[in-house]
């Protein structure tokens, strides 16, 4: 009886092999990919960068640069000690946000990671902390506006620990780039 049932199982497939290949995913119904849409049009690229991608020179997530501005923040306001390698480890942060900016233009957590990141500039008084603080006061005004009036309080209010006041004329000579001496 053996010797029957096994021609039987190889006719069966044998007729059956047409309707496997109709239900097998065509690529015209595929899904489309991250790159492309139904249409064939590039797909618009997501607003919000999701957790578990990383950026920058020390592959940080969305979270650890959070995270990490926060111990920086905490460990600043409680003490100035060790000031120039929390200056160190933000500016790499700083290139970390540059990398999520660039994958995520529009992503509205930039903004708010970049307040943060002025505030530990802001305390790390040196003259290499407020150079940086200069400069992400000056990315978040042209590019966050929204977040302009929190960027200026945190400058404003941490006047007390620079070496030297910020004033209008202080702000624009490190802003304005650099003439050639003649």
């Amino acid at each position: 009886m053996n010797r029957f049932r096994r021609p039987l199982v190889v006719a069966t497939l044998i007729a059956l092999a047409p309707v496997a290949t109709l239900l097998a995913p065509s690529p015209a119904l595929a899904r489309p990919t991250s790159a492309t849409s139904t249409l064939g049009v590039p797909a618009p690229t997501p607003a919000l960068a999701p957790a578990d991608e990383y950026f920058g020179p020390l592959a940080m997530s969305v979270l650890g640069i959070r995270n990490e501005l926060g111990r920086l923040r905490a460990r600043l306001d409680a003490s100035r000690r060790g000031a120039g390698s929390a200056l160190v480890l933000a500016r790499q942060i700083a290139r970390s946000i540059h990398a999520w900016e660039a994958r995520y233009p529009k992503d509205p957590w930039i903004g708010v990671q970049l307040l943060a990141l002025l505030h530990v500039y802001a305390h790390v008084g040196s003259p290499q902390g407020h150079r940086s603080e200069l400069h992400c006061l000056a990315w978040i005004l042209a590019k966050y506006p929204a977040q302009s009036d929190a960027a200026l309080a945190i400058v404003t209010g941490a006047a007390g620990h620079r070496q030297a006041p910020l004033t209008n004329a202080a702000l624009v000579s490190d802003l304005a780039p650099s003439r050639a001496k003649r």
